[in-house]
């Protein structure tokens, strides 16, 4: 079965789920399935999405891995080439700094969880600080963060 853009028209919810729903309903039945949908990409298993690049007059097929366990993030960068650190916008509060202080938070909590160096764990709680005020409570990179202090602890 061949389904160009079947993202188009879809609520995110909806995207999230259709993978799995077709996949439930049709079990024997082959699906090759056009995407510009992160969300799509992001659902589907280990050999299961590829990327078509053009160069020239031909078309090859690169296999993106396991996108179910990347976060959306990476399902970004790696199927799309988008990098939000490298924005065009130059303006301090983009999200770029943020961004940025999640991933220095992120290696310094790894950095003491194999070190137990406390210079590491006082610079992580000082960068943990810093970006508590600019995440809602419900935003899944505050969960993360608050999941990765407790290895702090």
């Amino acid at each position: 079965m061949f389904i160009d853009e079947i993202e188009s028209h879809f609520h995110p919810k909806w995207q999230y789920r259709i993978i799995s729903l077709l996949k439930a309903f049709f079990p024997k039945t082959t699906f090759y399935i056009a995407t510009h949908s992160p969300l799509i990409v992001s659902t589907t298993d280990e050999g299961e999405a590829y990327e078509l690049v053009r160069k020239g007059n031909k078309v090859t097929a690169h296999q993106l891995g396991n996108p179910r366990e990347w976060y959306l993030a990476d399902v970004f960068t790696g199927a799309f080439h988008i990098d939000f650190l490298q924005s065009t916008v130059t303006s301090e509060n983009d999200g770029s700094h943020l961004i940025q202080k999640l991933k220095d938070f992120s290696t310094k909590v790894k950095e003491y969880a194999n070190t137990k160096d406390d210079r590491l764990k006082q610079e992580a709680n000082i960068l943990y600080q810093q970006i508590l005020p600019s995440l809602a409570k419900d935003d899944p990179r505050r969960r993360a963060l608050d999941s990765l202090r407790t290895l702090l602890e």
